[in-house]
């Protein structure tokens, strides 16, 4: 994984470090077109509201915790997610 594909921020409120990675939305958007699935069903799904995937989804970024959540409710690896330099 490149070094600009993943950063930390910290939490304020948790004094926490979140891991924040890059995207790969088009990737997310064929899966729930595969599934027969909305934004906001996937959103429903992962506990995130509609505005909010779609602000991930348009800036291709969220927190790893969540790649992971919406990479196992659309059934495939968390890494396949995750934008390569490949995809750039």
């Amino acid at each position: 994984m490149s070094d600009r594909t993943h950063f930390k921020l910290r939490s304020e409120k948790h004094g926490e470090h979140i891991h924040i990675m890059e995207l790969y939305s088009e990737k997310i958007k064929r899966d729930l077109k595969r599934l027969g699935w909305t934004q906001i069903y996937l959103a429903e799904k992962i506990g995130m509201t509609r505005q909010g995937l779609s602000v991930a989804l348009k800036r291709k970024t969220a927190p790893l915790r969540t790649i992971g959540i919406i990479a196992d409710i659309l059934g495939v690896d968390p890494k396949d997610l995750l934008l390569t330099d490949k995809q750039h």
